[in-house]
């Protein structure tokens, strides 16, 4: 498994203060493809009502291909850390 460290960096060098949530999603998409190899079809940015922060945490649901092809599609998903 390769993973790219610049994009790491990028991703941990993010300014909280000027918060641009499409450079965030672009960021997200480079570091899961970085890390897990796969295609992102959806990532969903959600806040957290509580604090008013992103809070975010990623939950991977499996979805079954046709029995032929014998594979898995991975979706990952942003859901709210509010606990």
């Amino acid at each position: 498994m390769k993973i790219n460290i610049n994009n790491l960096t990028k991703l941990s060098k993010l300014n909280k203060n000027k918060f641009l949530l499409k450079d965030f999603k672009k960021q997200i998409n480079l570091l899961l493809k970085n890390l897990f190899v796969i295609n992102i079809n959806y990532i969903k940015p959600i806040t957290n009502p509580l604090n008013n922060k992103y809070n975010l945490k990623i939950r991977k649901d499996r979805v079954k291909k046709p029995k032929n092809l014998k594979a898995h599609i991975n979706n990952f998903y942003i859901i709210p850390n509010i606990l």
